[in-house]
């Protein structure tokens, strides 16, 4: 009986050992993959302001947004007239974004919309005096 207490508490200390391993190795080696991750994927997010008044011109700057290479993701809240923007910053950057915006036919930024594309928006989106 007296061996049997020993061995339980043997095997018991064992597993709480082993437990304790693998939970401290597992907590490292994920800290050290999200490291890892972070250095090699260069993503940044940015906002900008765009004039657009409808649905339908939020939907049109996110869709030029998104097929720009380097885009990862991007959404353009109606409400708030902000385009939020996440991208690689070795394939893009902000300004360029910004600047095609602008082409697309939208005040986007500091920028005034190309007056050539301004066509190409809904009504309700172009500037009319």
């Amino acid at each position: 009986m007296k061996t049997f207490r020993v061995t339980t508490g043997v095997l018991l200390v064992f597993l709480m050992f082993l437990g304790y391993t693998a939970c401290t190795s597992y907590s490292k080696n994920s800290r050290d993959l999200l490291e890892d991750t972070a250095i090699s994927r260069p993503y940044k997010k940015g906002m900008f302001t765009v004039h657009v008044k409808c649905q339908q011109s939020a939907f049109n700057v996110q869709k030029m947004l998104n097929e720009q290479d380097g885009v990862i993701k991007s959404d353009c809240n109606l409400n708030t007239m902000v385009a939020t923007v996440e991208y690689d910053t070795t394939k893009t950057d902000l300004q360029k974004l910004i600047k095609i915006v602008a082409e697309g036919g939208y005040d986007a930024g500091e920028l005034k919309a190309n007056p050539k594309a301004k066509h190409l928006t809904p009504f309700c989106c172009q500037n009319r005096k």
